[in-house]
């Protein structure tokens, strides 16, 4: 299961619902839990690669 948290300046996560998002993975942390936490930045402009 995955449950997004998104911190930051207000922004809705699915804002609109209308479109595609591109995001980064920046981190990962696994506990010994079996817990992941994945840490993501949105791409924007040209920094959006979807061959990554």
């Amino acid at each position: 299961m995955t449950y997004p948290v998104v911190i930051g300046d207000s922004t809705h996560l699915f804002a609109g619902g209308d479109g595609m998002a591109s995001f980064q993975l920046l981190g990962t942390t696994t506990f010994q839990s079996g817990v992941v936490v994945l840490t993501y930045a949105p791409l924007t402009g040209d920094t959006a690669d979807p061959g990554q």
